[in-house]
């Protein structure tokens, strides 16, 4: 037990240490980056840091973080993030959280899969339906991924087929093998019918709602 208390111990000064090494104006530059998106619970975390280091207040950001706490949003509202600006889809936690939708309402795939399933800003399938729930007031009716796979569809398939030739004592021998490849399949929901299906990602067709958690 005392090993345990002593070895706390150490980790708290050692975090303490790292604070201490820190310009606290990074704490306070860090508390306006959350303050940016919208992230309230984010910002008074670092300013709290802040406070810890230096023993000061910093009277402008409380009254921003207050400002901030007591912001609620609607259905429809607009929201400025950096030079976007996004339409609330979903509020909960009495409008302090939730989700908004990029005004132009969608985007084009990626033509690469890997590229486009890290791409930030696309819903998950149950954000998706969230969204949904609000489609006649934000006027989106089309056929969007997420970025949820369908587990039970995705699969290897044949592409194709290999040969290999080599030598030996004997002479030239070509053999030929099969080449599979993975395919992952994503759902999408349609907003004009509710229908949910699953489908290989298409950079031609496939179209996504770009999102903003707030």
């Amino acid at each position: 037990m005392k090993k345990q208390i002593i070895l706390v111990a150490l980790l708290a000064l050692l975090a303490l240490t790292n604070y201490a090494q820190t310009d606290p104006t990074t704490y306070l530059n860090w508390t306006r980056e959350r303050l940016e998106v919208g992230d309230c619970e984010g910002a008074q975390k670092w300013y709290n840091v802040y406070t810890r280091t230096t023993g000061s207040r910093n009277m402008s950001i409380e009254t921003l973080i207050q400002s901030c706490s007591n912001n609620t949003h609607k259905i429809g509202d607009q929201l400025c993030v950096g030079n976007n600006t996004y339409t609330v889809a979903y509020v909960r936690d009495g409008g302090k959280h939730g989700l908004s939708v990029l005004n132009k309402g969608w985007g084009r795939l990626s033509e690469d899969e890997s590229t486009y399933i890290t791409q930030k800003g696309i819903p998950n399938f149950d954000e998706l339906k969230l969204i949904y729930q609000n489609k006649d007031v934000l006027g989106l009716y089309g056929v969007y991924w997420s970025c949820t796979e369908d587990v039970a569809s995705s699969r290897y398939i044949d592409n194709g087929h290999q040969n290999t030739t080599y030598s030996n004592g004997l002479g030239t021998i070509t053999t030929s093998e099969s080449i599979k490849c993975y395919v992952r399949y994503y759902y999408r929901l349609d907003f004009s019918t509710g229908k949910v299906d699953s489908d290989r990602y298409d950079a031609n067709h496939a179209v996504v709602l770009l999102v903003h958690r707030f």
